[in-house]
C-alpha cells in the first residue's frame, strides 16, 4: 500500500499450465496481511500466489517487487 492507503499491488494466482488468472477482490491490503476472495470461474488444479508489490519498510518502491508465496493452493 501506499502512504495514501492506496493499494499498489496485485495478486495473480497462476495455474500448473502457467495461466495467471488476476486476483479482483482484495477485502484487506496492508504491509503484513493479504485477504482476497479466489475467482469463482477458477478450475480445479494447483495454483502459485504471486504477489506484486511496491511496499518496502523504507517507503514506497519505485518499481514493484514480486513475491511468489511459499506454498500451492489446491482448488478441488
Amino acid at each position: 500500500m501506499g502512504a495514501d492507503g492506496e493499494s499498489l499491488g496485485k495478486l495473480t494466482l497462476r495455474s500448473q499450465l502457467d495461466t495467471p488468472s488476476p486476483v479482483e477482490n482484495i477485502s484487506t491490503n496492508t504491509e503484513d496481511l493479504v485477504i482476497f476472495t479466489i475467482p469463482i470461474d477458477l478450475a480445479e488444479g494447483k495454483y502459485t500466489l504471486e504477489i506484486e508489490t511496491y511496499y518496502s519498510p523504507g517507503g514506497t518502491r519505485e518499481e514493484p517487487l514480486t513475491l511468489i508465496a511459499p506454498f500451492e493452493l489446491n482448488l478441488v
